[in-house]
């Protein structure tokens, strides 16, 4: 069925969308939506044409970090459920603190959202350690598929461990980084099957010597330096062949 309006509301019916930590409609899931005029707030490191007012800047460890000094600059009060909600988006995105991204000025950041109400200790449990045993029986299949092509680590997750397990596609957010633990690792790529030959691929790296948001670009998608990803339509052999050769020629 079509998609109804995003609200009703303004000259012509529709409100305004404003788009946070995303800079295409179809990473968000919302393409098909109409609305008025749009802004995007983001810092993403790969550019897409769209928002008719844009704020991204890539050189931001965080889009909640962009939000805070916005609405500091409007004298907007810090409540408590604001800083709830911009420490954890900036606990995301720096991996809490463990990321190359993590700079002085977001951890000054951090400390007054702190003060404001913020809580880290209860913020990192229900962001880290409130898995459903479904979440972790998939993770335990997605890590039997491990493969390690000298310093790169390819796992894959595919519509049959979905059904297996009852977990949800929303389960895998962090599945791509666990084999970036491993000290030999540089690159780690997630396969996730969409449909048949049909492949969402999710890319993470250390530190700043590799980029993998140029890797994804190759393959028409994007993201930041160390965390990326990009669709294809091909075998599963085939999809990580094009990979491995991708990273060869750019690194």
């Amino acid at each position: 069925p079509p998609i109804p309006p995003l609200a009703k509301g303004g000259e012509e019916g529709l409100w305004n969308l404003i788009l946070l930590d995303c800079n295409d409609t179809e990473r968000a899931g919302i393409e098909k939506l109409q609305f008025a005029s749009s802004a995007v707030i983001d810092h993403h490191e790969t550019a897409r044409d769209f928002g008719d007012i844009k704020w991204i800047d890539p050189k931001s460890p965080a889009t909640g970090q962009m939000i805070f000094c916005l609405i500091k600059e409007l004298g907007v009060n810090v409540t408590k459920e604001i800083a709830v909600n911009l420490y954890s988006a900036i606990a995301i995105d720096t991996g809490t603190f463990r990321y190359s991204n993590t700079t002085p000025d977001v951890l000054r950041v951090s400390a007054e959202l702190v003060e404001a109400g913020a809580n880290p200790s209860y913020i990192a449990e229900n962001i880290y350690e409130t898995w459903t045993d479904s979440r972790f029986r998939l993770l335990m299949k997605v890590l039997n598929t491990l493969e390690i092509y000298n310093d790169i680590a390819i796992t894959q997750v595919t519509l049959e461990m979905f059904r297996e397990t009852g977990a949800a596609i929303a389960d895998t957010e962090t599945f791509p980084g666990f084999p970036r633990k491993l000290r030999s690792i540089k690159i780690s790529a997630l396969f996730r099957e969409i449909e048949n030959n049909y492949y969402k691929i999710s890319l993470r790296s250390k530190g700043r010597g590799i980029n993998v948001a140029k890797i994804a670009e190759m393959f028409g998608g994007g993201g930041h330096s160390n965390a990326a990803g990009y669709k294809i339509r091909s075998d599963l052999k085939a999809a990580k062949e094009a990979l491995l050769k991708a990273v060869r020629e750019r690194t």
